[in-house]
């Protein structure tokens, strides 16, 4: 058992240690890991809601889907009812939300995993319920291309 330590320990010292000291001394490190959920809500005109941005500190005065980074220990689907129901104000079922499509993202100092979940059915009528983060909501054409600023993420699906 001795020996194998001793080899471990070599090892450690010689790259792991040393890695770890230069990416110190130059100002590197480890990224952040963060989750996002994404909502796509379509209307009866196969219109797609979005959410334009203010005093978010991200991307402000952009049109997004509604969308926030996961809490801890929390699951894709819990995260986007409730993010729904804090944006929009509008309740949706776990039967309700079809995952889409998941995508990787590397930002200068973090790593990001984004869910996309489109909204089959929901309950209510959709309103701004953050009018501190957001200017206002707007139903957009998805076949018809507007004029609007979009933030990257909605960009790629």
């Amino acid at each position: 058992m001795v020996p194998y330590f001793s080899q471990f320990y070599k090892y450690w010292r010689e790259n792991i240690a040393k890695n770890r000291a230069l990416s110190i001394l130059f100002g590197m490190r480890q990224p952040e890991f963060f989750a996002a959920v994404f909502g796509i809500i379509k209307n009866d005109e196969w219109k797609i809601l979005t959410v334009k941005r203010q005093n978010t500190g991200y991307m402000d005065g952009y049109f997004g889907l509604p969308a926030w980074n996961m809490e801890w220990k929390e699951m894709p689907k819990d995260a986007m009812k409730r993010e729904i129901l804090e944006e929009i104000w509008i309740q949706v079922k776990n039967e309700d939300l079809h995952l889409i499509n998941i995508a990787h993202r590397v930002q200068e100092d973090r790593v990001v995993v984004d869910y996309y979940f489109e909204v089959i059915h929901y309950e209510w009528i959709p309103f701004n319920a953050e009018p501190h983060k957001s200017e206002w909501i707007y139903w957009i054409d998805a076949k018809k291309e507007e004029k609007i600023q979009f933030i990257e993420s909605l960009k790629r699906i």
